[in-house]
């Protein structure tokens, strides 16, 4: 399944239980249709009130909002626009409304506020402050068609042609109608006669109450297992994490713990703390499983996948952090032969009496430290089941604290993709993984966390496959600055070069087929700007990133006035930069793809084709053997490989581990002789692979 813009927001509101499954998969289909940001999606399916969605966004981002109406009788001074030039401001969906010159204060309504766009409205607008107030993106959209582009009937499909001359006629906006505007020298800019930018009460803004953590319950008599498969053999290696003098350590509370006092911590002190907390944890871990074989770095690969389900939860603060605090600890101290997750334990009555006698061990360990509530309770409650049926406490679908649901699946994953010795005798692929846990959904998960790992594996996937023959060039003269974004993008599945000046960079370009550039302005003997009007004319079509120390309000508006896809100032994070990098280039996904089996298994290959809605022939080499598989929309409509074609040629094809494969998307099939849905062929390819 395909992202979309604002999909955190979507994912919060449904494990709220805010939205419904359909009013979520509405949403979902609107914003792929149309193209519009989740937020916008939710109110043309009538999933929710603008009122209702407003207040909860500014509670979501720690902010105030402005209604529509209200954003409708702004009053903008032209110097203020300025400040913001209209391709920034369209690009990023940011609509300057309010100036007070006094302060530096700058206000912008936004679609999705957040660091990385405060501080690129900051440079632009050379603002000592910028404070982010959030709104209707097609609100957004209108407030910048009508004082940028003097549209006065911008906000007529919004709030209708009746309201709009009821403003009008009242005097409402008359500022912005006769041309004559307050001044900015004079202070603050008014919207609705509200002038003071340190407080936003006018706005309307709404908080939403935490869910309460759920009560830990009284253990029940363990139910007896249902029989199943006989249970995998033990490891050779130990799963006990090897190293008794540091857990008794932990035992007696020797452990570095989280300071008492860090909830009183300003958010900023705060959000540090967690951050060097956590990253403790992970060197200790590292340690810790070095000498576990198979299992080698499991634990933090649960984390991981914990800290992304969180994140696409839209889980903050203490809550994300209790909860990767227990990923992290999940296994520490437990004792036996067998590795333990929600799957193995569900399935084996030798895992499930192991499981019983230890697993306390790790809320036992930490209790008397400064861990968070959550934590504890995610450790005590891991073999929980969603129908029921797991233990200590029986809990049942939503009273099984949130932590315990998603590492239970983050674990059984990781098992599954990482471990020979699980249910099913070999490591997975992920596609493979995604659909045996899929099964398993309502059983022994929380089936919308099972959805959520699809969309996050997937996408994982997809980005990686997406990302073949894509090449990042870097131009910049410190190597420092340089080394750790080439790190990140190598790591993000991009090829990468690297030139210190601009003539460097000129070359660079001639040699290589080069997607996208990151550029410092300053590059010694020519800027970045010359460098760009260069490439221009040598014909380079690819989008420009300007990453520079240089952030002045004149070199930013030159910037975009020469068409730099985004320009943002250092230090900026490198996560923020790739993922720039990534939404810039996704235009470019519909190009052939091409990639290696060792580095992508075929059932990962179609599933993300599948889940990308993409058409055209995959032709796959390997073992001797070469086929081709045809997709429309995503859909499996014919396989031939030798002499046989449809299902049977389908499968065959599965069976091919190593080599290579390339999507020509101008090759569609004319004939469909595939009708099962892409998931049943993948699921009976495993089962064959299995028997074979």
């Amino acid at each position: 399944m395909s992202a979309v813009e604002g999909q955190s927001v979507l994912n919060a509101l449904r494990s709220q239980g805010q939205l419904t499954e359909d009013q979520f998969d509405r949403a979902m289909a609107e914003a792929r249709t149309r193209g519009s940001r989740a937020e916008e999606a939710i109110l043309t399916t009538d999933g929710m009130s603008e009122s209702m969605l407003m207040k909860w966004l500014a509670a979501h981002h720690r902010t105030q909002f402005v209604s529509t109406e209200k954003l409708s009788r702004a009053n903008v001074d032209r110097q203020l626009l300025r400040m913001v030039p209209r391709q920034l401001a369209q690009r990023a969906l940011a609509c300057p409304i309010l100036w007070k010159a006094g302060s530096g204060t700058l206000a912008v309504v936004v679609a999705e506020p957040n660091g990385a766009l405060e501080d690129q409205l900051r440079a632009a607008a050379g603002a000592k402050t910028v404070k982010l107030l959030v709104a209707r993106p097609a609100a957004i959209e209108a407030a910048i068609k009508k004082h940028y582009d003097g549209d006065a009937r911008a906000f007529v499909p919004l709030l209708g042609e009746r309201a709009v001359r009821k403003k009008k006629k009242s005097g409402v906006g008359a500022a912005y109608d006769t041309g004559a505007f307050p001044s900015a020298e004079s202070g603050a800019i008014p919207i609705d006669g509200f002038d003071n930018l340190d407080s936003f009460d006018d706005f309307g803004f709404a908080g939403v109450a935490p869910t309460a953590p759920a009560p830990v319950r009284q253990a029940t008599p363990p139910a007896k297992p249902p029989p199943g498969p006989p249970p995998p053999p033990p490891d050779n290696s130990p799963l006990v994490i090897s190293a008794p003098d540091i857990v008794a350590g932990l035992a007696a509370g020797a452990a570095p713990s989280e300071p008492r006092s860090i909830s009183s911590a300003p958010p900023e002190a705060l959000a540090g703390e967690r951050a060097a907390y956590l990253d403790m944890l992970h060197v200790m871990i590292t340690l810790l499983e070095r000498d576990r074989g198979e299992l080698k770095d499991h634990s933090l690969e649960v984390a991981r996948l914990t800290r992304d389900l969180c994140d696409r939860l839209g889980l903050r603060g203490s809550t994300r952090h209790g909860i990767v605090i227990a990923a992290y600890l999940h296994d520490i101290g437990k004792s036996g032969n067998y590795h333990l997750t929600a799957l193995n334990v569900s399935r084996y009555e030798g895992h499930r009496s192991q499981a019983e006698r230890s697993y306390g061990t790790p809320g036992r360990l930490f209790e008397g430290t400064a861990v968070p509530k959550s934590t504890l309770q995610a450790l005590d409650h891991l073999y929980e089941r969603w129908d029921g049926k797991g233990f200590p406490g029986r809990l049942k679908g939503t009273d099984i604290p949130l932590g315990a649901r998603i590492i239970a699946i983050a674990e059984t994953f990781a098992d599954l993709t990482g471990h020979a010795k699980n249910p099913y005798r070999r490591a997975l692929e992920p596609a493979e993984a995604l659909n045996a846990m899929q099964g398993f959904a309502e059983s022994l998960f929380d089936p919308s966390l099972v959805r959520l790992l699809r969309e996050l594996a997937i996408g994982d996937l997809e980005r990686k496959l997406l990302a073949e023959r894509r090449t990042i060039l870097l131009v910049d003269p410190d190597p420092d600055e340089t080394t750790v974004l080439d790190i990140r993008l190598s790591a993000g599945g991009y090829d990468v070069r690297v030139a210190r000046d601009g003539s460097d960079a000129l070359d660079k370009v001639d040699q290589h087929t080069i997607d996208a550039i990151v550029s410092e302005v300053q590059l010694g003997g020519t800027d970045g700007f010359a460098m760009m009007e260069k490439l221009q004319a040598k014909g380079f079509q690819g989008p420009i990133l300007f990453l520079t120390s240089k952030g002045d309000r004149e070199s930013v508006n030159r910037g975009f006035a020469l068409g730099a896809a985004d320009y943002l100032v250092k230090p900026a994070s490198p996560e923020v930069v790739v993922a720039k990098v990534r939404q810039l280039l996704s235009s470019g996904a519909g190009r052939g793809i091409r990639g290696s089996l060792s580095e992508m298994a075929l059932p990962d290959v179609v599933q993300v084709l599948g889940n990308g809605r993409k058409s055209g022939k995959l032709v796959v080499r390997g073992n001797g053997k070469s086929g081709e598989l045809y997709f429309r929309e995503g859909h499996v409509w014919d396989a031939s490989i030798g002499g046989e074609r449809g299902e049977e040629a389908f499968y065959a094809l599965m069976r091919i581990d190593d080599g290579e494969f390339s999507l020509d998307p101008t090759q569609l099939p004319s004939t469909r002789l595939i009708e099962v849905p892409t998931e049943t062929l993948l699921l009976e390819a495993m089962r064959r692979v299995d028997e074979g």
